[in-house]
């Protein structure tokens, strides 16, 4: 019986090294591979070499965020810092052949794999298969749980936003059931626009998202216009919050809230609206890894930031003007001071 485990073993690693060949990755232990970048990558990539890529970037320095397998603007200026600091140029951000025979040079980078096979740890995307990988931590329950989603009271719709620094905009209430369930991933459809309407890109305006549990912070992304998707029309767009882990106990309640940080000095009042994107638009997992779906499409809230205030100052002569007067300075004083000349008023 040992004997056929082992074989059964033997082929899949053979199997699984063949696989990981094709993609540009050899495995080097039972504990880490070393990845050696074969494609070109840009804003739009995906897969576990991107991962890889965003890790290795942490452990320069350049990267400061979770790896999500996503290439995107975060992951293009950390690229162009690191091509900067070793004299690429041009230091756009694009992990061309140039960049990429420099950090082949220095033997790949080494990534540590997650529980499923092709799944580094943090990748969203399995280098084998091209299917999702989980994107949380998975319960040691083997009992599959579920969600009940509603809308939290709070944060309701606000008219009059003037506050631009982690402003809350959206709440989901999710209680579980059965077992304890993570929330993995939200895709969330937002709407920016002024008076008109005059749509624009979320990116212009928003330049970080944040999930928090109560006043803990779970995770935060800082976004620009390439993360932001457009939707089924040119009006709204979506951006997917990925690697969330946000843990909701068995027959617990809890309040998720999604919070924005928003470019200042605004020239005019921007509308936000914001709620789930599609009928997958939030994904949970539970149980041995099994993934759930929830649609929060329904689930939406409204904002208006408003522009700063213009201040007014109102100045008029003093009620009690100051008389005429004479004052004379001789030439071996040292002149005259605090004089009054003229009282105003102000208002």
């Amino acid at each position: 019986m040992i004997t056929s485990s082992r074989k059964i073993v033997a082929g899949l690693l053979s199997i699984a090294m063949v696989l990981t060949l094709v993609v540009g990755l050899s495995a080097t232990s039972a504990s880490a591979q070393t990845v050696t970048f074969s494609r070109n990558l840009t804003v739009g990539s995906t897969g576990a070499d991107v991962t890889a890529l965003q890790t290795w970037l942490a452990t320069k320095g350049f990267f400061s965020v979770t790896p999500t397998g996503y290439f995107g603007s975060i992951t293009q200026r950390a690229v162009a810092q690191y091509q900067a600091s070793v004299g690429i140029t041009p230091a756009v951000g694009y992990f061309g052949p140039i960049t990429r025979a420099q950090v082949n040079a220095g033997g790949g980078v080494v990534v540590v794999p997650g529980n499923v096979p092709g799944c580094p740890v943090g990748a969203i995307y399995n280098y084998l298969t091209g299917t999702m990988c989980a994107t949380s931590t998975p319960s040691t329950s083997t009992t599959e749980g579920s969600l009940t989603v509603t809308a939290s009271a709070q944060p309701s719709n606000n008219a009059n936003v003037t506050a631009n620094t982690d402003v809350p905009v959206y709440g989901l209430d999710l209680k579980a059931q059965l077992a304890d369930v993570t929330v993995s991933r939200a895709d969330l459809d937002i709407s920016v626009y002024q008076s008109g309407p005059s749509y624009e890109n979320p990116g212009n305006f928003i330049n970080t998202i944040k999930i928090w549990n109560g006043s803990t912070l779970v995770k935060s992304w800082s976004v620009g216009t390439s993360d932001f998707i457009q939707g089924t029309t040119s009006n709204d767009y979506y951006v997917r919050l990925s690697n969330i882990g946000f843990v909701v106990p068995k027959d617990t309640t809890k309040t998720l809230t999604v919070s924005v940080s928003t470019n200042g000095g605004i020239d005019n009042d921007r509308n936000l609206v914001i709620k789930g994107y599609g009928s997958n638009s939030l994904l949970t997992v539970s149980g041995s890894n099994v993934n759930s779906y929830y649609d929060i499409s329904s689930l939406s809230r409204t904002h208006v930031f408003k522009k700063p205030g213009i201040a007014t100052l109102t100045v008029a002569a003093s009620a009690t003007p100051v008389d005429s007067m004479t004052n004379r300075v001789n030439t071996t004083s040292n002149g005259a001071q605090n004089v009054t000349m003229e009282t105003f008023t102000t208002m």
